[in-house]
């Protein structure tokens, strides 16, 4: 049993530094007041995320913002559902609620689409989490981005490829700091 945590993988450093340019900082940091980020492209994506346990299963409600200039430009919410017994985890984004009325078969299917959810410690023996890798959550963003409740809070600072194809998010982040 995985004690209502998401499965440990331990990697060596090496990997870990071909994850990311800069090391991650990881520090005793509760998972609800932890923020987790990754740089690219002039943008900042912020991944936090809540705890909430259920029966012998257990969720935490996500989120996704993306930062250019300091400024919020979108964001995304989900959640991770994991399983107490098989010690699995995985993420479902929102889905627009107009989508969910006038369901297609695209709706249908990217509603229901989980993608797995890893978290990975430097360490296999501290709970300090360095990295959480999403399996295949770039090419789901791409593919199903008219299911995907996306919240525009500056349109104005959209790049081209999010106006034409629509957002990218990361396959993975990395601890950035505590505290919200």
């Amino acid at each position: 049993m995985t004690s209502g945590r998401i499965l440990k993988a331990t990697i060596p450093l090496a990997t870990a530094l071909a994850l990311a340019a800069a090391p991650a900082n990881a520090a005793p940091c509760p998972s609800d007041r932890a923020i987790y980020a990754l740089e690219f492209d002039k943008t900042r994506m912020v991944y936090t995320q809540e705890n909430a346990e259920i029966g012998s299963n257990w969720k935490k409600r996500v989120k996704f913002a993306a930062h250019r200039e300091n400024k919020p430009v979108w964001s995304v919410e989900g959640e991770i559902y994991c399983d107490d017994i098989f010690g699995l985890c995985t993420l479902r984004l929102d889905t627009p609620a107009d989508a969910k009325k006038s369901a297609n078969a695209e709706t249908e299917i990217c509603s229901k689409f989980t993608v797995p959810v890893t978290e990975i410690h430097e360490d296999p023996n501290s709970d300090e989490i360095v990295y959480i890798a999403f399996g295949g959550l770039s090419q789901f963003s791409l593919a199903c981005r008219k299911v995907i409740d996306l919240q525009v809070l500056d349109k104005q600072r959209f790049t081209q490829l999010e106006n034409e194809q629509g957002i990218f998010l990361p396959p993975y982040v990395r601890f950035s700091s505590c505290g919200r």
